[in-house]
């Protein structure tokens, strides 16, 4: 229990090292402690260290076979990555040792509904409701609502979703499903209703918004909160029908909320870029960089992106090295969400060195984003990309040939016609004839729909993407 606890709070600190040391000494020292194995398995996945990982899982099932998480956590991994058969076979070896547990159920019908599987998922997820606690339940009326969307229709999920939100006013995965539903159906005042009457109750449960004498000042709220996804998805619609004001009224509310999440405050800002209100978008931009501090590089390069979109690019310039400098120097550097923001930061200041014509320091930032991406991220084809062009542009042909195979080589890559365009480009540089035929005979096949796209495209085929891709042309959370 100690050594459970020490490793807890190193992991809770940032000391990732101590934590993997407490946990392999609980390994050592009670081997039969299916709970440690868990554990470990769960901070390597973290540290992308897989297949340490799933040795991990394996040992903590075959210690106790009927250690529900093991499965649920290996299970939700390896469907991520595509691994549908193994995923599958966890999470049925699961509800077998486990049968009252409702995650397992749940991450078993979400898989049946992502294979087409519709009354398999939905009898899963009847019963996730069955053996789940109250709290568990609403969750699992979402997802009844996305199942019977597909097998009976909106009215069916509705009714699903009012559930949710019934047994859980606090609800908002609910709320916000409800909201984009009605959004998706073109009832938009009645989303509207829905999304105040969500708002509304949350502000009074946390004592933040009163009117009237006695109004308390508002408590700082914790990044992460899935109630700024209601806020924002409120302010988009609003944005959409031309509700300027009322989109501005609401990011001011969810601001007065969220007082300390940065992304609340780029997100006003976006949109009142768009709307041509430029001083107060500066405000809200350095608002949230102020925010972020060394934590997130995120907010710095969206700034710097706006600011080079009105052609100011030494002042992008600045915000770009500020978002480095903090950021490089953050004490708990090696997170890999923040080695991923960092990344994306160096790859925008290399194409503005690029633009500005200084290509030595293009150069090393270019260098900079690879260093912080790993193999597998969905980004790093994208810069390699950059590189190519960058190095095309320079007439390093080579160089520029050597960084598209790598793209290319990328499973994110290689499904770009602009990618082979790109090389085809360049082998006709270099008298390629054959390689540049070959790389067009490729386009021509990528636009004819041979070639299959990723992961998440095979899934597409076969699940129905509910209402929320009538809003937003992907996927399930659009936020």
């Amino acid at each position: 229990r100690v050594l459970s606890r020490l490793a807890r709070l190193s992991n809770e600190e940032g000391n990732v090292g101590d934590a993997r040391r407490y946990l392999q000494a609980g390994c050592r020292t009670h081997p039969r402690n299916a709970h440690f194995w868990h554990s470990l398995g769960v901070l390597e996945l973290d540290g992308k260290n897989v297949e340490t990982a799933r040795r991990c899982f394996k040992k903590a099932i075959e210690v106790d076979p009927s250690l529900a998480r093991a499965y649920h956590a290996w299970g939700r991994y390896e469907h991520s990555q595509g691994n549908i058969r193994l995923a599958m076979s966890l999470f049925k070896k699961g509800v077998r040792f486990s049968p009252r547990n409702h995650r397992l159920h749940h991450a078993l019908g979400g898989l049946y509904r992502e294979a087409g599987m519709l009354r398999e998922a939905y009898a899963s997820f009847q019963k996730g409701m069955k053996y789940g606690p109250p709290w568990g339940q609403p969750f699992l009326c979402t997802s009844l609502a996305y199942v019977t969307y597909e097998m009976e229709g909106v009215d069916a999920a509705r009714r699903w979703l009012w559930r949710g939100v019934d047994l859980n006013a606090k609800h908002a995965q609910g709320w916000l499903a409800l909201a984009q539903l009605e959004e998706s159906e073109g009832r938009y005042d009645i989303a509207e209703r829905i999304y105040w009457e969500a708002v509304e109750g949350y502000e009074r449960e946390r004592m933040i918004h009163s009117k009237g004498k006695g109004k308390k000042r508002p408590k700082p709220k914790r990044s992460g909160d899935m109630w700024i996804s209601v806020y924002n998805s409120w302010a988009r619609m609003e944005e959409a029908r031309g509700n300027v004001t009322a989109a501005d009224d609401v990011y001011a509310r969810a601001a007065k909320v969220f007082s300390n999440e940065w992304r609340i405050y780029t997100n006003w800002a976006q949109c009142l870029a768009r709307m041509g209100q430029h001083a107060k978008t500066r405000l809200l931009y350095k608002k949230a960089c102020r925010l972020a501090g060394t934590s997130y590089a995120e907010p710095y390069q969206l700034h710097a992106e706006y600011e080079i979109s009105q052609n100011n690019h030494l002042e992008a310039r600045a915000i770009l090295y500020l978002g480095a400098l903090f950021n490089t120097n953050n004490p708990e550097e090696g997170q890999p969400q923040q080695e991923r923001t960092l990344a994306s930061l160096f790859h925008t200041w290399a194409l503005l060195e690029s633009k500005l014509d200084n290509p030595t320091r293009a150069e090393t930032l270019f260098d900079y984003a690879l260093r912080l991406t790993k193999t597998g991220d969905d980004n790093r084809a994208k810069y390699l990309a950059s590189l190519a062009q960058f190095e095309y542009s320079r007439e390093n042909y080579r160089l520029a040939q050597h960084a598209i195979i790598l793209c290319i080589n990328d499973d994110y890559g290689k499904h770009n016609p602009k990618h082979w365009r790109l090389w085809a480009d360049i082998a006709e540089k270099i008298g390629d004839d054959r390689l540049m035929e070959q790389c067009r005979d490729q386009i021509k096949s990528l636009m004819n729909g041979s070639m299959v796209g990723n992961k998440a495209d095979l899934r597409d085929l076969l699940c129905k993407a509910p209402w929320h891709r009538k809003i937003f042309n992907y996927g399930e959370v659009g936020i």
